[in-house]
């Protein structure tokens, strides 16, 4: 599916947008120690990671100081400007692309991304560079919101209808109550179907990054469990584990959150 949306302009909004950043900010902090405690519980200690997608790298902060050797990679150089003030020995951050890794083969012991692959417009692309990267035996960690989970419209539903109307941005779950209904009618329509389906076929949105806010609406690709998992499948990946912790576990691919843990074979 092709997107009516300029790639560089995407980018450029990430490596411009202060209000952006600001809202990186203020992102909980308890998230990004729930992922690093995520990390050490699956990945063995000491081991090499690469945390793509890593924003203003305090996750990758916060892994180096779990005893991880950790390179912090993201796009925008202005995300990751501040964090040179709070550095570890065995953290490096780097600028790049998550679809064209400047790393040899077979590089690191693992590689992870939280709140990333949904922002990625080629994501064949960069899920194959992930396991260029990763040696025989590594991990890939991948934790996402499900963007077709019917949990997201059913609270978009839910605020409609206490507060009568959205935020006037391009909501991926809807803006008014027709869109919410349809949104939520075709994502449950989309997980029944791939479950059945074989086929691997990467859904995209049209991001709105008219605005510098969270909430997903600057998202491209519609992340599920499901696309994730069958490609390491065929991609001669284990699935070691397919969904987050806690109550989401039990829900399945319909969880509000993505979580997929696969391991190369030796």
């Amino acid at each position: 599916m092709e997107i009516d949306v300029n790639e560089n302009d995407m980018k450029r909004f990430y490596r411009t947008s202060n209000k952006y950043l600001e809202g990186l900010h203020k992102r909980n902090k308890q998230d990004y120690v729930q992922y690093s405690l995520f990390i050490k519980r699956h990945v063995p200690d000491g081991s090499s990671i690469l945390d793509l997608g890593c924003g203003t790298g305090y996750s990758s902060l916060l892994l180096s100081y779990e005893g991880f050797d950790v390179t912090g990679v993201d796009v925008s150089s202005l995300f990751l400007s501040e964090i040179s003030k709070s550095r570890s020995a065995n953290l490096n951050l780097l600028v790049a692309d998550a679809a064209d890794l400047p790393f040899r083969s077979e590089s690191f012991d693992a590689v992870s991304s939280s709140m990333m692959i949904e922002h990625i417009f080629h994501v064949g692309k960069t899920l194959r560079e992930m396991l260029r990267v990763v040696r025989k035996g590594g991990y890939i960690v991948i934790i996402s919101p499900n963007l077709l989970s019917p949990i997201h419209s059913l609270k978009a539903l839910w605020r409609f209808l206490i507060w009568g109307k959205i935020k006037d941005f391009r909501s991926p779950f809807g803006n008014d109550l027709t869109q919410i209904l349809f949104f939520l009618i075709r994502n449950i329509f989309l997980l029944l179907r791939k479950m059945v389906n074989d086929r691997i076929c990467f859904g995209y949105r049209v991001p709105d990054i008219s605005k510098a806010v969270h909430g997903d609406v600057d998202s491209v690709y519609l992340s599920n469990p499901i696309d994730l998992r069958k490609w390491f499948r065929q991609n001669g990946a284990e699935i070691v584990r397919s969904q987050w912790q806690g109550k989401s576990y039990f829900l399945g691919p319909f969880a509000s959150t993505t979580c997929v843990i696969a391991k190369m074979n030796s």
